[in-house]
């Protein structure tokens, strides 16, 4: 098609060798004559350089368009006929009557915020702004104890009668007795509840961080796995993990480690999961890593060293095939790598603590054997022992060190 010039004639074979249907092959058509382009079909005869072929095309074109038109027709007459019915097309709504109900109610709780109103629907504070408009204005009034208020007096404020000279502040002056024991009221309710907050999160302090609601075991994860009502990551109930929340705004789901990080491994675009399940496995995920990265596997020292040179693993590091050397000194003094290439076995030797090269994006530095040293491997920085690569790091890192 892209090499077609002006005055060529398109062939084919059949008219079902060009498209699969009679709308693409009317634009395919359409698109040549625009470029000056004719097009002819051998099977069905069809030329349309000639009068009788463009003749012949256009009854093809009038006939598709009277079946779109025949079906955009019975499209809307179904589409009459249903709304008729009382089905609703189109997008179900965010919330229904009862959600809607059950946010009106819970907006007259002091204690519950918009964004843990939206969290236990199920929706987001943008939805929930769209249905109740007046939940960016509600107000956030004191309630009183169940026993004051079944004897509680309503307090009724004086009217200020049209046309005498009474100000508004002699009226507020006359209203003060009335209002004094409300206002005592008030103020115990609010010293009591503020003492009541403080002694709660000094226990919880002392006592450590504890589940929200009851926990509940994850989809995927072993039984030590559980999560609690604001979606808490928890092992064995007791060590809190991390948490999960529902992205804002758009879909999906995001991880966040109890290190303040955020979890990202096999998550989508705008590192988010497609599902709150997926997200406490990601999590999850993570957890264990950190902890096999950080519980001690191997700790063993170096022939034809002192015993305070220490050859050690973490869990991570036996999984890749490393080991630290760590000097007396409780620096690193580098790491060595095994390589196996079919039966063989060699050592490769890089010196200096590899988080610190990583940190200031120093390359790593080869500590190579000489060409005729006995211990040199296959390659010229490759060495045939782990204890030879050893022995070389720690003398790189400590010159004076005796042979």
């Amino acid at each position: 098609m892209d090499y077609l010039r002006p005055g060529d004639t398109l062939v084919v074979p059949s008219l079902d060798r060009l498209s699969r249907s009679l709308k693409d092959l009317i634009e395919i058509v359409a698109e040549l004559r625009l470029r000056g382009v004719g097009f002819a079909s051998l099977r069905e005869a069809l030329d349309t350089t000639t009068p009788g072929g463009r003749l012949v095309f256009h009854v093809f074109a009038a006939l598709a368009e009277f079946i779109r038109e025949l079906i955009v027709e019975g499209t809307h007459e179904g589409v009459g006929a249903a709304r008729a019915r009382g089905v609703r097309l189109g997008r179900p709504p965010a919330m229904d009557a009862e959600q809607i109900r059950q946010a009106r109610a819970l907006l007259t709780r002091p204690e519950e915020s918009i964004s843990s109103i939206a969290r236990l629907l199920g929706i987001s504070r943008a939805t929930l702004y769209k249905y109740l408009p007046e939940a960016k204005a509600r107000p956030r009034a004191i309630e009183l104890p169940a026993d004051d208020a079944e004897t509680a007096t309503p307090v009724a404020f004086p009217a200020i009668p049209l046309g005498t000279d009474r100000t508004g502040a002699e009226a507020f002056a006359e209203s003060s007795d009335l209002t004094s024991d409300l206002d005592e009221d008030v103020g115990d309710l609010v010293d009591d509840e503020a003492a009541a907050a403080e002694t709660s999160r000094d226990e919880q302090s002392a006592a450590g961080p504890m589940p929200v609601g009851a926990l509940r075991a994850v989809t995927g994860l072993d039984e030590g796995w559980a999560t609690d009502d604001d979606d808490v990551l928890w092992w064995r109930g007791t060590t809190r993990v991390g948490g999960v929340v529902k992205a804002w705004p758009g879909s999906g789901w995001q991880a966040r480690h109890i290190t303040d990080r955020n979890v990202t491994a096999g998550a989508g675009p705008k590192n988010r999961y497609p599902s709150r399940v997926k997200a406490l496995r990601a999590l999850a995920a993570e957890s264990e890593r950190a902890l096999r990265e950080r519980t001690p596997h191997t700790d063993t020292g170096v022939d034809g060293l002192p015993d305070a040179w220490r050859l050690t693993q973490t869990l991570t590091e036996h999984d890749e095939h490393h080991w630290r050397l760590m000097a007396p000194d409780g620096e690193i003094a580098g790491t060595i790598t095994r390589l196996t290439y079919g039966a063989r076995t060699e050592w490769r030797a890089d010196a200096g603590d590899p988080a610190q090269r990583t940190r200031i994006q120093m390359p790593m530095t080869a500590v190579t054997p000489d060409t005729d040293d006995p211990d040199r491997g296959s390659d010229f920085d490759l060495w045939r022992t782990r204890t030879a690569a050893a022995r070389a790091l720690a003398a790189w890192h400590d010159p004076n060190l005796p042979h």
